[in-house]
């Protein structure tokens, strides 16, 4: 019986289809690096390099506001990555792309209203007789303070 022995995974990764995403990835990653040494403190944090396709590199921002410095540094940025880091980009594509592990939450502010208001609005709801906006003054009455 033949006796098995492991081995690199890198051994197969370099041979066949799989050597073409393995040299993507480690183009992609020597971008991401090249593009952190030419951007400035603290925008290079803020960016990632997600793909280059047709001499296109695309790269994406954690909000609006990096991208929108990044933008301006477009100029700059292909030309200090065409002289030594890039095969000759010829666009640069910014994305706005939330960084992980960043919570977006929307949190509605807590409707209350004063008991007088409160006390108000049930006496409004009972003297109506359209019942939709009835039954709406109601809801907001509900929401008067306690105390």
């Amino acid at each position: 019986m033949r006796q098995k022995t492991m081995q690199s995974a890198s051994r197969y990764l370099g041979q066949g289809p799989a050597s073409r995403v393995v040299t993507h990835a480690r183009q992609l990653a020597r971008l991401q690096n090249a593009v952190q040494r030419a951007l400035p403190e603290p925008l290079n944090k803020h960016c990632q390099v997600i793909n280059i396709h047709q001499q296109c590199l695309i790269l994406s921002a954690d909000s609006p506001v990096w991208a929108a410095r990044l933008r301006y540094l477009i100029p700059e940025l292909s030309t200090r990555l065409n002289q030594k880091d890039s095969p000759n980009l010829q666009k640069i594509l910014i994305k706005t792309r939330p960084a992980t592990g960043q919570a977006r939450t929307t949190s509605r502010a807590s409707l209350s209203v004063s008991r007088q208001t409160g006390q108000l609005l049930n006496q409004l709801s009972a003297d109506i007789r359209h019942p939709g906006l009835s039954s709406a003054l109601a809801k907001l009455a509900a929401h008067s303070k306690k105390s």
